[in-house]
């Protein structure tokens, strides 16, 4: 479930404005590091 959560919380970053969408990349590369 947790796993689900840190791939659906970018997607909807992304769905958000421009702001959010630059948290859902940060977001994205702390889940890769």
């Amino acid at each position: 479930m947790l796993f689900d959560t840190s791939i659906n919380k970018p997607l909807n970053m992304i769905k958000a404005p421009h702001f959010n969408l630059t948290i859902g990349i940060l977001i994205y590369i702390m889940a890769f590091l």
